[in-house]
């Protein structure tokens, strides 16, 4: 209201009241163009998009300014010409595929937040180039869309900390035990850790299968990932738990460390990397790389010795305890809990 107030219009001159009914509706617009962004089944990337973007936008704007009076004459002054290489390709370009590239892997309402601060920026900059006067008003505006922005951005990392949080103390099915490992977890045999990785399989499946396409477009945690992104997540790692057999098998050393083995880059660059790779990637074609991926971890399981269960190490994630159990809790509780919040599940589950 304070940026934006139609006590200030005067509501008698047609023109200005058309002219804030269009800022309304572009605001509207921008809205309905995050919600889709965000929901929209991607095939390409905006990067590649922005030149027909752009495109289709002049074939659609040049006969309405062609119909608004006859064309400017333009003089192409040295001044002048940087100026509009600027407005076409930072000021339109380059932030169109910004906001796009947001609005992707960030959820919508921290899109629209972070866009707030745009008057916020124009207003500044008039003040300090163009000497535009810095009202009561407007300083008034300024502390309330920022303090709004710092409300909203902050209130949503505590949600999704406690999100992260709360998964970790949800006690899952029976063939589970709890993500993060404790001295007192009793670790599973052998034949109650396939039991486990079939039975999560099962469940993970008819859970995503369950849902409607639209779900897993939405939303969620980590890093801005929507529902089937965390999906594609949760395909491309399984392939890497029969490498905590391999750890097992390492020769113990002489240091008290057990042996432990890293992610190129990083977890969570590693995780980004094939998260990306399979942006294209169908939620069938996902739940089925899963499948064949848990398939070949259940086959490893199987071939591995009985008495290699019970060896120490620590998993790429810091998990330690025996391969049993360390195994189970990644492969079973972070999977099932990986599912379970693509879901949406919220409840209390304790």
């Amino acid at each position: 209201m304070a940026l934006f107030n139609p006590l200030t219009f005067d509501w008698s001159d047609r023109a200005v009241v058309l002219g804030n009914l269009a800022i309304l509706a572009g605001a509207l617009l921008w809205a309905a163009s995050i919600l889709h962004i965000r929901a929209h089944r991607w095939h390409s990337t905006p990067f590649v998009l922005i030149p027909w973007e752009t495109l289709l936008a002049t074939v659609l704007l040049a006969p309405i300014a062609l119909a608004a009076g006859p064309p400017t004459h333009l003089e192409w002054t040295p001044e002048f010409t940087p100026l509009l290489l600027y407005l076409r390709v930072v000021g339109t370009a380059v932030a169109y595929w910004a906001v796009a590239t947001a609005s992707r892997h960030l959820p919508a309402v921290t899109t629209s937040l972070g866009l707030l601060a745009t008057p916020v920026v124009s207003a500044i900059t008039a003040t300090l180039w163009l000497g535009e006067p810095l009202t009561l008003q407007l300083v008034v505006a300024i502390v309330l869309v920022l303090g709004g922005v710092a409300i909203g951005v902050t209130d949503r990392v505590g949600a999704d900390r406690g999100r992260l949080d709360s998964l970790c103390a949800w006690p899952h099915s029976p063939a589970m035990a709890d993500y993060h490992a404790t001295a007192d977890t009793p670790a599973p045999s052998k034949a109650e850790l396939l039991r486990a990785l079939r039975s999560s399989r099962d469940e993970v499946v008819a859970l995503i299968s369950s849902l409607p396409p639209a779900r897993l477009e939405e939303g969620r945690y980590e890093s801005g990932w929507n529902g089937r992104q965390i999906l594609a997540h949760i395909a491309s790692i399984e392939w890497s738990y029969p490498r905590l057999i391999d750890i097992a098998r390492t020769p113990p050393s002489e240091e008290a460390a057990p042996p432990t083995r890293t992610m190129k880059g990083g977890n969570d660059s590693y995780n980004d990397r094939q998260v990306a790779k399979r942006e294209h990637l169908t939620v069938a074609e996902l739940l089925a790389e899963f499948d064949q991926n848990r398939a070949a971890t259940i086959q490893a399981v199987e071939a591995a010795d009985e008495a290699l269960f019970a060896r120490r190490i620590r998993s790429a994630g810091g998990v330690v305890g025996p391969l049993a159990l360390v195994f189970h809790q990644i492969a079973v509780a972070h999977v099932l809990g990986h599912a379970r919040d693509i879901a949406g599940d919220t409840t209390d589950h304790g």
